[in-house]
């Protein structure tokens, strides 16, 4: 696998519902992505938890990401991938989006 794909979500909420949430999010996006994309885990910040994945075709994987993810999710997320001996992110969503990603 060539690419690291994000999708963040900020942490809204600090009950355990929320994050048993997050975590059924990443168990589905393990099955609908298993041909051809691995999630390979996820990342607890102060801010934020991401699901990570490795591809070769990021955009694929959001695409197919997207059938995981709900309208409001995707009013909160941020999805970014970069080069696997890369540093430097490329933001997918929202298309518009003009600050800096980083993982905390």
């Amino acid at each position: 696998m060539n690419y690291q794909l994000v999708i963040q979500f900020p942490i809204a909420d600090t009950t355990a519902d929320y994050f048993d949430q997050l975590i059924r999010i990443e168990n589905e996006l393990g099955i609908i992505l298993k041909d051809n994309h691995i999630v390979v885990g996820h990342d607890l910040g102060t801010e934020d938890m991401n699901i990570i994945i490795h591809t070769d075709d990021p955009d694929e994987a959001f695409a197919l990401a997207n059938n995981v993810l709900s309208e409001k999710d995707l009013e909160t997320i941020l999805v970014a991938y970069r080069e696997m001996e890369g540093e430097e992110y490329f933001v997918l969503w929202p298309e518009n989006f003009s600050g800096e990603f980083k993982i905390e």
